[in-house]
């Protein structure tokens, strides 16, 4: 069993994603990366062979994740948010910054930062609120990206000139209206070089990016998109409670979630991402529920599954969460590759799967997509060549997690 593997070399053999094919190959494992992928491997070391219903995926990538903990640990903590994420085939996550308290000053980045490295079990970085006590400070790098919510927006002008040499990452939304927000962060952002629009949700929105990056081919302008909007309009929970129709921006018709789903098809869409926003079930049920998903555990297999029903390409999907977001970090990571990280996620295809959410490792038991059949079961989980989730249990989990910056390095 691969639960069984705890040396620092081994070999995994069975179809896996290389070079954009599905292949027949052995995947050389030596410590923490991928040191040989062959036809036939014939070393002699611990070999696994993963049945022929099963296929190696590489890990995904997470940049869009809320887990919570501090003052909201009733909704989530770093733990079971990062457990979450390895039972749903994320092993690299980005933590967003409007947690109570929020991260916006140098002490709260600090702890964020010592607390995921101590809890964690998912490789992580982390995002800012925007804050010039932070940003005038030279010296401090523990934080990868700053990130502007609808109250920050109107202030954009104000950190044009500090955040020039950063990635900025905006929820362009005013109110209901994500179309003119998109286009005030678009008009007000000329300074910067990098930025990126999260959790996308209509088709006019996706244009008038796309407009702006012909316009401007040197600035990166990525956009990205979530299962949520992918997938569910608003015409799907219109009969039921509140609850499943909550969420920022709100969901959209039908044509947007077919736009999307064309955008990912044809390379307009950067990275997938599940805005993965825990809250308990009470919240979600209440007559003033919370917005948000909690989607981390069922992100890759859904979307994955739409690859399976012809919805999706499977590349553009591997592309957009394990290839792009990689590259966007900086990280050998998102690839099956000689030298890359050996992060990677076993998926079964054998047996349909219904997903239930009473059952999620989150402590968040709700989501939209309960009730949903899908054809993508993951078995296992390994980050940095460990093993740490197959067959519903976890293992290894002493192993420490990093921070991005040290993967980089």
């Amino acid at each position: 069993m691969l639960s069984e593997v705890n040396s620092e070399d081994y070999c995994i053999e069975g179809k896996a994603y290389v070079n954009n094919d599905l292949i027949e190959c052995s995947i050389l494992i030596s410590g923490e990366k991928i040191s040989k992928i062959s036809k036939v491997s014939n070393i002699d070391i611990k070999k696994i062979k993963i049945g022929k219903g099963s296929v190696i995926l590489p890990a995904g990538i997470d940049l869009h994740v809320h887990f919570r903990d501090w003052n909201e640990s009733y909704k989530e903590t770093i733990l079971s948010g990062s457990l979450a994420a390895l039972a749903g085939g994320i092993t690299t996550v980005l933590d967003m910054p409007n947690t109570k308290p929020p991260v916006n000053t140098i002490e709260n980045l600090k702890k964020r930062y010592e607390d995921f490295k101590n809890k964690s079990k998912v490789d992580f970085g982390l995002h800012i609120k925007p804050s010039y006590e932070i940003l005038r400070n030279n010296k401090i790098n523990e934080y990868f990206a700053v990130k502007f919510y609808e109250e920050d927006l109107k202030a954009l002008p104000n950190f044009e000139e500090l955040l020039n040499d950063k990635k900025a990452v905006f929820h362009a939304q005013f109110g209901l209206d994500e179309v003119s927000a998109v286009n005030y962060v678009l008009e007000h952002s000329k300074k910067l070089n990098n930025i990126r629009f999260a959790h996308i949700s209509r088709a006019e929105s996706i244009e008038l990016i796309e407009s702006y990056r012909r316009k401007f081919e040197d600035k990166k302008v990525y956009i990205e998109v979530t299962p949520h909007h992918t997938f569910i309009c608003i015409d799907d929970v219109a009969n039921k409670p509140k609850g499943y129709s909550t969420v920022r921006p709100p969901l959209a018709l039908r044509r947007d979630n077919e736009a999307i789903i064309n955008a990912i098809n044809v390379g307009k869409i950067d990275f997938i991402a599940s805005d993965h926003a825990p809250h308990s079930l009470e919240e979600k049920l209440s007559e003033n529920p919370p917005p948000g998903y909690p989607s981390i555990e069922v992100m890759y297999s859904i979307f994955l599954d739409s690859c399976f029903k012809g919805i999706i390409k499977l590349n553009k999907l591997i592309d957009c969460l394990c290839v792009y977001p990689a590259r966007y970090l900086g990280i050998k990571k998102g690839i099956i590759r000689e030298g890359y990280y050996a992060d990677l996620v076993i998926f079964n295809f054998e047996n349909d799967m219904v997903i239930d959410s009473s059952k999620f490792i989150s402590k968040s038991k709700f989501s939209p997509f309960d009730g949903w059949k899908i054809k993508a079961k993951i078995e296992t989980t390994i980050r940095r060549g460990k093993i740490l989730f197959n067959n519903g249990e976890f293992y290894n989990l002493n192993y420490p997690s990093k921070n991005i910056i040290e993967l980089i390095n």
